[in-house]
């Protein structure tokens, strides 16, 4: 019993001297963080009452570098209705348990240095300049790869492509998301933010008519350009235009806007503006960004907003958003929120 003993006291006293490093080993390998953001917002719409909503979204993410060449990596977020393009929980149900679901689950592998292969679901693998092809908070699923190589001291090439299952269907054809897309970044000041980044991107849908014959078919061609200018202050304009190839009228979106600022530590603020204009058949509506317009598509919309950092990793933001909902006959929405953040 002695020796039971002396064998447990010195089993735990070599874990207590290892736990150190075990710990070490373990925090260098896997990073935790999230956020946790409140949402005060009023929906003003003609013809309806105005909606007032307390609206909550909460992420935590783990990210582990595995070995030298792969990562992994995996998020859970708030999410009402499974909806792919919203983690916001409207509080409502009378106190019932919310959503919390897998928002991310992807593994990366790095075989030579600017060449990444990933699978799962991830988030966009593609430079997205702004949100007028597909909502910020779509997490894509499938296949895809991500090129960056310099091509001169101040210039890079990207080149990304991936192949989203949209939709799995064990009897017919699947419905698929295909993607390819080219973009220059320019750097012509050493030393500053300074930059101009161009490109372009197709999105091809496949399978869309299988369910419904009569269903628009998509082939989204977007060029996108955003330039830095090299000021005190950071000051950014960015555009997108869209065309879809395969529907004979509707067919085109476009989007400008800028950022002037960086709300990043205490005190610190940026001010952004966008004008969006989507017509019908543009991009396929189900994941187009609506949380101002109200509907993905066949809209257009000033948006403003202001950001303000007001202490280490909690800071607030207004947004301001006036929308014509309908192109053609449509009806007036204004959407106004008030978000606060708190990360960790």
């Amino acid at each position: 019993m002695k020796t039971v003993t002396m064998i447990g006291t010195v089993a735990a006293m070599a874990g207590l001297a290892l736990a150190p490093e075990l710990r070490a080993a373990w925090t260098d390998t896997i990073k935790i963080g999230g956020d946790v953001r409140i949402r005060l917002q009023r929906d003003m719409e003609d013809d309806k009452d105005d909606r007032d909503r307390v609206r909550v979204r909460a992420r935590i993410g783990f990210d582990s570098q595995v070995n030298e060449y792969v990562k992994a990596n995996v998020r859970l977020a708030s999410a009402m209705d499974r909806d792919p393009i919203s983690d916001n929980q409207t509080l409502t149900g009378k106190f019932d348990k919310k959503d919390f679901n897998i928002n991310r689950a992807y593994i990366q592998v790095t075989p030579v240095q600017g060449l990444d292969l990933i699978g799962g679901k991830m988030d966009q693998p593609w430079i997205a300049v702004n949100d007028l092809v597909m909502s910020s908070d779509a997490m894509p699923e499938g296949l895809a790869a991500k090129w960056k190589v310099a091509l001169a001291e101040n210039l890079e090439l990207f080149a990304n492509a991936s192949y989203m299952i949209y939709e799995e269907n064990k009897t017919d054809t699947d419905v698929t998301l295909s993607t390819g897309q080219g973009a220059f970044r320019i750097k012509p000041f050493e030393g500053k933010d300074a930059q101009l980044l161009i490109g372009g991107s197709v999105f091809m849908w496949d399978g869309l008519t299988v369910a419904n014959p009569n269903a628009q078919e998509y082939t989204s061609v977007e060029g996108f350009a955003e330039l830095r200018l090299p000021t005190a202050i950071p000051v950014s304009v960015m555009g997108q235009y869209v065309v879809n190839t395969d529907a004979d009228k509707d067919d085109i979106g476009y989007l400008g806007g800028f950022l002037v600022g960086k709300a990043k530590d205490p005190g610190t603020m940026e001010v952004g503006y966008q004008y969006r204009y989507l017509e019908k058949n543009c991009v396929l509506p189900a994941l187009a960004e609506n949380t101002d317009t109200g509907a993905g598509t066949d809209v257009r919309a000033h948006i403003g907003f202001i950001r303000y950092v007001l202490a280490k990793n909690f800071d607030a933001k207004l947004n301001v958003a006036l929308c014509e909902k309908g192109l053609d006959n449509g009806v007036d929405r204004n959407v106004v929120k008030l978000d606060f953040t708190a990360k960790f």
